[in-house]
């Protein structure tokens, strides 16, 4: 018995364990080849306790959907704190604003917004000036394939050789743990150092990983160090892209932990003595938006 959508395969075996895949994602550079129906994990548990039972659920829906041709206009949101040293040379702390709308996209990834917001916020209230600039973008079209970091690094491509690292936290409302070394395994006496101060706060893992799927990804192609925070899972894989991805799901104490930990580190980078090591530099070429199923292509 599968249930198919849009990211992935739900098999319902034998029983022994339940699991709910059943989430919203895909883009426009991966489109599924058959319609989806998204349900809800709760609902996809309780099919699977019915099925395990004998029972032979019926299942009957309605889709109405609209579709359109006009593109969708979106933007960026960018703030920064600028360099009394080295101002064009950048520290970017970022999170991505969009989300699916089953809920109200708190973990995924409103909790990321707001750690950069009130980042930023402790940064300017601390008083303290970093040498270099400390710029704080909320990203949109993350969940359509990384739309608005991909676009914001190609608009500024000549200033990528000066920014110093980019900061990313898009894994819930998960208190921050460490860093993933994102393939720069040169790089952990840097993170270990970096997170010394916030260390008594539970963040302190440097591990040799890499992670995907979200905003820090645009800027490595131009050799810009980029990272995602390792947090704490509290529920994600259960609440984001669904249905029950909401306010009461957000963890108060962990968002301010977080908030911590990227102003301290992001303040640690801008006052580093000399840029980082670049990583390599890779073609970057327009991504190709794939055309709809040939039955349903408007000529």
């Amino acid at each position: 018995y599968v249930l198919r959508n849009a990211g992935a395969l739900g098999v319902l075996t034998d029983g022994s364990k339940e699991f709910g895949l059943m989430t919203m994602s895909g883009s426009a550079y991966s489109i599924s080849p058959l319609p989806n129906v998204v349900i809800a994990h709760e609902d996809y548990a309780q099919l699977n306790r019915l099925i395990n039972r004998g029972v032979s659920p019926t299942l009957s829906g309605r889709i109405e959907n609209t579709l359109g041709t006009t593109p969708v206009k979106q933007w960026n949101t960018v703030a920064e704190i600028r360099g009394s040293e080295w101002p064009d040379q950048v520290v970017i702390l970022g999170a991505h604003l969009d989300s699916w709308d089953l809920g109200t996209g708190t973990t995924d990834n409103a909790t990321g917004s707001m750690v950069v917001m009130e980042a930023a916020r402790v940064i300017a209230a601390s008083g303290l000036k970093p040498k270099r600039t400390i710029r704080f973008v909320l990203f949109s079209g993350e969940e359509q394939g990384l739309l608005g970091s991909v676009a914001y690094a190609a608009k500024h491509a000549a200033e990528m050789p000066n920014v110093q690292a980019v900061l990313v936290l898009d894994n819930g409302t998960g208190m921050i743990t460490g860093q993933a070394l994102q393939g720069r395994n040169q790089d952990a006496q840097l993170w270990q150092d970096l997170l010394a101060p916030v260390a008594s706060l539970g963040a302190s893992k440097v591990r040799e990983a890499n992670k995907g799927g979200t905003d820090h990804l645009a800027f490595t192609p131009y050799g810009v160090p980029g990272w995602n925070f390792d947090q704490e899972v509290r529920g994600y894989n259960h609440t984001h892209h669904s249905q029950v991805d909401t306010y009461d799901h957000a963890v108060p104490g962990d968002l301010m932990q977080a908030s911590a930990v990227m102003a301290v580190t992001g303040f640690e980078l801008a006052n580093l003595p000399a840029l980082l090591p670049r990583g390599p530099v890779t073609p970057v070429t327009p991504r190709t938006v794939l055309p709809p199923s040939p039955g349903l292509a408007k000529k």
